[in-house]
């Protein structure tokens, strides 16, 4: 799909809520700020003018009244009135003492002036004893002159003092609330501006958005009108409901995968037919017919084999055809596979003993073809199998009539001559099954050659059929990437998950596509030998691996690795699959080791890829190399089993053999020749 050249309308929204949210942040700050400052002028006018004020002049109300009382105790005519004018002085004392403290914590001023005052204050208190110990003492006159003149005068110094606090006080007030005018006047104005900034901006926004909506859609609308070529029928002819028109040709996408699907299925369900058929001609075959890969295992046995060896399929899977060759006989197959291997020769007939489950001896005759790629390159042995040991009785028992006749000659003429008579009848027999054998010979190779046709017609199919698929895939998940970036906001949160779920798995068939074209391509790939730095391509696959497991502590331990004369492109990609599979199935484990080396066996170098992961039963070895064979859920390790196919398809193009060892939960290690 092609790199989308529209701008992502999510990105653009980003950015407008990010500049909305900065400007109407900046004005709540700013209009804030104000407010704080204002509150704190306001704060500062009742704190100090208005309290310090009042609190001024209730000492200056409270001082009178101390003034009014002493001279009521100068004037008392008894005890008791002398004792209650005493106790209103000390009461409207205390008074003044806690006015004095509450104007000492909130005076703004110098505190020089509060400190005066209450010095004042403080001094007068010896006059105030001395007339009452004049008074109690009976020199009243002395109390009242004292009361008049010097008390007198300290109570006017006082409330100097004092006079001069509620001026500073009232000086502090009319500043403080020209402070918060000025404040005010500024708070509107700053507000009327970023209203305004804010205004235009939030204009120019919408325009930009509305760009970054309207056009990328008309463009999309233009052309999904001519899809692949092929003219849509019914397109809406009304394209200003933009929304319908992506609708309508979502649906023509969905009907025509559906289509596409369907044919899949009917061309899928006729070849598996067709297979059926072969693979029923060949179990239903009265000779045994066999599949033996290089390494002399059997790769597919027939009934008809099994039947004369005495063993199940299962445990022919197991067996390569040297363990069940008399030993007599083993090195007759043996050297036909090197010389075809070779190319000394192609195909041969010959006669062997294999050893029957039962342990009695079968006489067959074989016939084996070494069956190459379009490349030339051996895959493995076509071999028929014909059970001859009735005919080699036949043969045990014409030698034992043939002696039984030479010792009896002269003695029993005419028995010799209806024993000769019954030799040729035999013979006459074994004449016409010879040639009933080679007719079934004849059409077993007939049968071999269909098979070799129907194969590469099924090579050839799945191609096809994976070549095909690929551009209903890449518009499916075009689209949806369309839909849940360019319309995210009118979808729901479930219409997102549909889209996503829509998006995950094209891409999966598209990944299993591409697999399946890899392996396709792979027994056609004519190989581009070079001497290649396998270190570099070991440093590139760990590079790139270890850039998406940030998340996974994986230790990596790359033994020295020599050159080597290969193709590059393949064994980068044989590396890359042997690693990554290392690596994904180490997630679990605390402490991940994956270990890349060279070993030197029969001078020959041995190429591992180790690790300690999850590992798995050897029983299954045999099949891990197998197409879409998997040991785990696609939920446990994402795979579309395909990979190992691929590599050991890569590691047989190079001639070369690739095994594996595994212990369960103790891990891995992949073993390759080039």
């Amino acid at each position: 799909m092609k790199k989308n050249k529209y701008p992502k309308i999510q990105s653009r929204l980003i950015i407008a809520s990010i500049l909305l949210i900065f400007i109407f942040g900046f004005i709540n700050v700013t209009y804030y700020i104000d407010v704080v400052r204002l509150n704190e002028v306001t704060g500062k006018i009742i704190e100090h003018p208005f309290i310090v004020s009042n609190s001024v002049r209730d000492i200056e109300i409270y001082i009178n009244t101390i003034h009014r009382s002493m001279k009521d105790v100068t004037l008392s005519t008894n005890d008791i009135e002398f004792k209650e004018s005493i106790a209103k002085v000390d009461e409207y004392e205390e008074l003044i003492y806690q006015k004095f403290e509450l104007v000492n914590k909130k005076f703004l001023g110098d505190l020089k002036i509060v400190n005066e005052a209450y010095t004042e204050f403080v001094n007068w208190k010896p006059i105030r004893d001395k007339v009452i110990d004049l008074v109690e003492s009976g020199n009243v006159n002395d109390a009242a002159k004292i009361t008049k003149g010097k008390g007198n005068n300290y109570i006017i110094l006082l409330l100097q003092k004092t006079h001069k606090m509620i001026d500073f006080a009232n000086d502090k007030a009319e500043s403080f609330n020209q402070n918060s005018i000025d404040i005010l006047q500024k708070s509107k104005k700053n507000f009327f501006i970023f209203f305004i900034v804010s205004f235009v901006i939030s204009i120019i926004l919408f325009l930009w958005i509305y760009q970054s909506i309207s056009y990328p859609i008309n463009n999309m609308i233009n052309r999904i009108k001519n899809v692949s070529g092929d003219k849509m029928k019914g397109f809406p002819k009304n394209t200003n409901n933009q929304l319908s028109v992506l609708d309508f040709a979502i649906s023509e996408f969905e009907n025509r995968k559906k289509i596409l699907e369907e044919n899949i299925n009917i061309r899928t369900k006729e070849l598996k037919e067709a297979r059926n058929l072969i693979v029923n001609a060949i179990d239903n075959a009265p000779i045994g017919i066999v599949e033996v890969g290089l390494d002399g295992k059997f790769n597919e046995v027939n009934m008809a084999f099994c039947d004369i060896v005495g063993y199940s399929t299962k445990e022919l899977d197991e067996m390569t055809f040297t363990e069940l060759t008399v030993e007599e006989d083993k090195n007759i197959g043996k050297e036909f596979m090197e010389n075809a291997i070779k190319g000394k020769e192609l195909k041969t007939k010959f006669e062997k003993r294999y050893i029957h489950k039962s342990g009695g001896i079968v006489f067959t005759s074989v016939s084996s073809l070494l069956v190459k790629d379009e490349n030339n390159k051996p895959l493995h042995f076509f071999t028929q199998i014909s059970d001859i040991s009735e005919q080699k009785k036949y043969e045990l028992e014409l030698t034992t009539h043939k002696n039984e006749l030479e010792n009896k000659i002269f003695m029993r003429t005419a028995e010799l001559d209806e024993k000769a008579l019954n030799l040729s009848r035999s013979r006459q027999a074994l004449t016409f099954l010879l040639e009933d054998v080679n007719e079934i010979k004849k059409q077993l190779e007939i049968s071999n050659s269909k098979l070799l046709d129907s194969n590469k017609e099924l090579e050839s199919f799945s191609y096809s059929v994976s070549h095909d698929l690929k551009a209903p895939l890449r518009a499916v998940i075009g689209f949806s990437q369309i839909l849940n970036e360019d319309f995210a906001p009118q979808l729901n949160q479930e219409s997102k998950r549909y889209i996503g779920l829509i998006k995950d798995n094209a891409e999966n068939m598209g990944t299993l596509i591409n697999d399946l074209l890899n392996f396709s391509r792979m027994g056609r790939t004519v190989l581009q030998k070079s001497q290649i730095d396998l270190p570099a391509i070991v440093q590139r696959v760990k590079n790139e691996l270890q850039a998406g497991v940030k998340d996974q502590k994986i230790s990596f331990k790359v033994n020295p690795l020599p050159m080597i004369n290969a193709d590059e492109k393949l064994i980068y990609h044989v590396m890359l699959n042997l690693i990554s599979n290392a690596v994904k199935f180490t997630d679990n484990v605390k402490n991940a080791i994956v270990e890349i080396g060279c070993t030197s066996k029969k001078n020959e170098n041995v190429f591992y890829v180790k690790d300690n992961g999850i590992g798995f039963d050897m029983k299954y070895a045999g099949k891990i190399f197998d197409v879409f064979q998997r040991l785990h859920t696609v939920e446990e390790f994402p795979g579309t089993g395909i990979g190992l196919s691929i590599v050991q398809r890569i590691i047989h193009k190079h001639e070369g053999k690739i095994w594996v060892e595994s212990e369960k939960n103790k891990g891995t290690t992949f073993f390759f020749t080039i």
